[in-house]
């Protein structure tokens, strides 16, 4: 295979601002003082295969990097603040580290990246968009930074072999289908942070077979755990005020244990073939 290095007439740059990519090197170095990666800058450029980037770089725009599908490494600059909708997605990276300057990752940022195994959040991370990491299907290891507050719809759906997910204390919400269809998850700890889990939140995760909710949870939204057929005990802590239909199975198989069964919240709606229980 050919190797060609680029060229600074392979760049078009305005005021630090890389706007454009024309080159035919399959080996690419950004220039030094680079400080933005425009919107499109190197949309469906498949036949690059080494990108490195400088450290002077704090903005990669939307759809910079998309389908840059002969990449198989991608190391983002340290000084990285923003990360803009669709901007590293179809890539072939197999692992990812997401530098502690960023503070939101935008939405479908990461998605369809099917073979990325290994993925490191960093402290300073407060959200998470929608679909940013859906169908990174090689994914098997996960933990959530405590500075997370949300973590959006789709987050990581269809992560089918996710075997390990760890949440710290931080986190407050989890919206619908943000962990959809993570059929490899065998057990989960809800922090006691978490406020919202919201509708179908871990619909499709059905190897889930051990479920812990902390104290502090409050409102578990429609089918958040309905495929969950495995789960045998869930203990809702008394925080909990809302538990919508079909939240958990409604199986003979499941018992819930909570403070008072002979007084539940007007709330929760659990299933007519759920065992009931006190603690």
């Amino acid at each position: 295979m050919y190797e060609k290095l680029s060229v600074a007439s392979d760049f078009i740059i305005e005021d630090g601002i890389l706007v454009s990519f024309s080159g035919d090197s399959n080996l690419v170095t950004v220039p030094d003082g680079v400080t933005c990666i425009l919107d499109h800058a190197f949309f469906r450029k498949d036949h690059v295969r080494r990108l490195s980037i400088p450290d002077s770089v704090t903005e990669i725009g939307e759809l910079a990097l998309y389908r840059m599908t002969g990449l198989s490494e991608l190391k983002l600059p340290a000084a990285l603040v923003s990360i803009g909708e669709n901007a590293c997605a179809l890539l072939r990276i197999s692992e990812l580290v997401i530098p502690s300057g960023v503070r939101m990752i935008g939405k479908r940022a990461f998605s369809y990246n099917h073979m990325l195994k290994k993925l490191t959040l960093n402290e300073g991370l407060t959200e998470i968009s929608e679909s940013a990491f859906t169908l990174c299907q090689s994914l098997t290891e996960l933990t959530i930074p405590s500075t997370v507050k949300r973590i959006g719809s789709f987050g990581f759906a269809s992560c089918h072999s996710l075997k390990k997910l760890t949440f710290n204390e931080g986190l407050e919400v989890i919206e619908s289908y943000a962990f959809c269809d993570g059929e490899s998850l065998t057990e989960l700890e809800i922090p006691s942070t978490v406020k919202k889990i919201s509708s179908f939140a871990f619909k499709g995760c059905r190897r889930l077979m051990k479920l812990t909710i902390k104290h502090g949870v409050e409102y578990i939204g429609f089918e958040a755990f309905t495929s969950s057929e495995m789960l045998r005990e869930v203990e809702i802590p008394s925080s909990v005020k809302e538990i919508h239909d079909n939240a958990f199975p409604d199986s003979k198989k499941l018992t819930i244990i909570c403070e008072d069964p002979k007084n539940l919240p007007e709330g929760w709606r659990l299933g007519k073939n759920i065992k009931i229980t006190g603690r």
